[in-house]
């Protein structure tokens, strides 16, 4: 029964780690880029006067083979009718926000709760469905997608979203139209195995910063926030903790991640993702 259990771990981890993610080479890395930003002080969005915002979900094409789904939600364009931006700032001074999914998911989890508040705070928001989620198809027989594929197609999304922004107007306090070419590079805000991602593309990013010559990557940022992120070395140490507390514990999770059965049992999937409870308990409802 325990090499039932551990073995399936076993794989994934290490499938994990070498065809999927190389080991990073530093812990952890944040980028930020050199522009000179004053902080923009912002209010908590209230739910009684905040905008109701329109989500638009459309392709993008990342490269030849690759048409990703995207689901974007942006600012109101006069200040006045944003309620969450404090009247000393300047719309056109607030980066727009790219949301990275995790794993099971696509870009509509961040559809409900965080791209329409942010937008009413003044951001543009933006949301990526990773290659072979959601709207984005992989390609056909595609069933392994490495990682430096994702950091591949986040590039080029980050190089989209620049472009999108450019083509963008806003208006400051004064109400003068200004380009958005102005305002800072996109803010990464990724989840779980989004993490790994954004991570493996910070670290492609901070060595095209020492080897200017070979710049493979297509914008800078304003910075990251990593949610709950995958760590940097992958699953292994993680899984140990897991068996180490509970063995029943560690063949739900091999059971519904590694083996998919979360995608098929509906409990199994409440309980990994939502704490468990009964239906409508946790907030999430049998339609959900």
């Amino acid at each position: 029964f325990f090499l039932l259990l551990v073995i399936p771990f076993l794989i994934n981890s290490f499938s994990f780690k070498s065809t999927l993610i190389r080991k990073t080479r530093r812990p952890f890395v944040y980028y930020l880029s050199n522009n000179d930003l004053s902080p923009v002080q912002l209010q908590s969005s209230n739910t009684e006067t905040a905008i109701s915002l329109d989500i638009e979900t459309t392709q993008v094409q990342l490269s030849p083979q690759i048409s990703a789904e995207m689901m974007t939600c942006r600012a109101p364009k006069s200040k006045n009718s944003s309620p969450g931006i404090n009247a000393s700032s300047k719309i056109a001074q607030l980066p727009p926000l790219v949301f990275i999914h995790g794993s099971f998911h696509a870009s509509w989890c961040w559809a409900e709760k965080y791209l329409p508040y942010f937008a009413n705070l003044g951001y543009d928001t933006y949301a990526l469905s990773l290659r072979g989620t959601g709207g984005t198809f992989a390609g056909e027989g595609i069933k392994k997608i490495k990682i430096d594929d994702h950091v591949n197609d986040l590039d080029a999304f980050l190089k989209f979203v620049s472009t999108d922004q450019e083509r963008q107007e806003s208006s400051n306090e004064n109400g003068v139209s200004i380009p958005s070419s102005l305002s800072p590079p996109p803010v990464l805000i990724a989840h779980s195995f989004g993490g790994m991602v954004v991570m493996k593309y910070l670290e492609k990013l901070f060595d095209d910063g020492k080897n200017n010559n070979q710049k493979t990557t297509q914008t800078s940022l304003s910075g990251t926030a990593l949610l709950c992120s995958i760590p940097p070395s992958g699953n292994g140490k993680m899984t140990g903790r897991f068996l180490r507390r509970s063995l029943v514990d560690s063949w739900k999770i091999t059971a519904g991640l590694a083996m998919r059965k979360c995608m098929t049992n509906e409990d199994l999937c409440r309980e990994l993702f939502f704490g468990g409870g009964a239906t409508g308990m946790d907030g999430i409802s049998e339609e959900d």
